[in-house]
């Protein structure tokens, strides 16, 4: 888990390293398993550094392979207020949400 941490808080230096070609296929694997696992530090982690990365795909991708991986911390109960708070900022600071409306 540590080095999950440390990989999302580095995002900013993985995609100004990595090719814009190999963000969706390198590094938007490590933000999809930080979002699916049950670690609350790591989701909110991973939410906090989910704009910047967003800002670098296109519409389709954050449709159909972002926003479903939004609705996992969602369905946990009200333990995770603060996620999904979170995923509101996200989802405003990219595109419009239907959850955050």
């Amino acid at each position: 888990m540590q080095i999950s941490i440390i990989l999302i808080q580095r995002i900013d230096l993985l995609l100004k390293k990595t090719p814009k070609t190999d963000i969706k296929d390198h590094v938007m694997p490590l933000l999809y398993y930080a979002l699916e696992t049950p670690n609350a530090q790591v989701q909110q982690k991973a939410l906090k550094a989910l704009p910047q990365v967003m800002e670098t795909l296109d519409y389709a991708t954050i449709k159909a392979s972002v926003y479903p991986r939004l609705e996992v911390p969602t369905e946990r109960g009200k333990k995770h207020a603060k996620l999904k708070k979170i995923i509101c900022r996200t989802c405003s600071h990219t595109l419009k949400c239907r959850r955050c409306a």
